[in-house]
């Protein structure tokens, strides 16, 4: 009796003698997988704790300051709230994977990022709110020394001076002394 070429196949290339892979491989290699993905994440905190600790940013009444040390590059920041343009933040996707936000302050000579900020919304709310109250301090002090306050009788008075001139009651020169008298020239 002869065997089938299947038959001859299977009985000479049992489960026993086939080639395997080595299994060990496979085990390290998963261990491998399974410790990076648990470990870079962590790592990646670890990295952005200490960079987010490098960065500091402070708004006082008047002013804006503060320092970026990244890796190999550092730059300052102090700025009056005179100069500030504006201040804003940013969430890209990589602000979203380090876990903070990215505040960027531009004036007229330029933009600076401080990335790694945890509480960057608050920070910007504080900062425009310093900015409002700053120019809003600053405003009477503006308005008193480069135009005359003309109380507000005397602004009514004038506007009736205005009408009575337009009418044709009274003359330009009548109205030319009589506003010299309410406006104190």
């Amino acid at each position: 009796m002869s065997r089938s070429s299947f038959e001859y196949y299977y009985n000479d290339h049992s489960i026993g003698e086939a080639p395997c892979i080595n299994i060990e491989w496979y085990m390290w290699l998963n261990l491998i997988i399974v410790v990076a993905i648990i470990c870079i994440p962590i790592i990646i905190y670890f990295i952005n704790r200490y960079l987010a600790n490098r960065c500091s940013l402070t708004v006082t009444d008047n002013q804006i300051y503060g320092n970026v040390n990244i890796l190999f590059s550092s730059k300052k920041l102090q700025m009056p709230l005179d100069k500030l343009d504006n201040i804003m933040t940013s969430n890209g996707i990589i602000d979203k994977i380090r876990g903070g936000e990215t505040i960027i302050v531009s004036s007229n000579s330029g933009k600076i990022k401080f990335p790694y900020v945890y509480n960057a919304a608050e920070f910007v709310n504080a900062t425009l709110a310093a900015k409002e109250q700053h120019n809003a301090s600053k405003a009477p002090q503006q308005i008193a020394a480069n135009t005359p306050v003309v109380p507000q009788s005397n602004t009514d008075e004038l506007k009736k001076y205005k009408d009575l001139l337009d009418s044709g009651v009274i003359t330009q020169e009548e109205f030319d002394s009589k506003k010299k008298q309410l406006l104190g020239l």
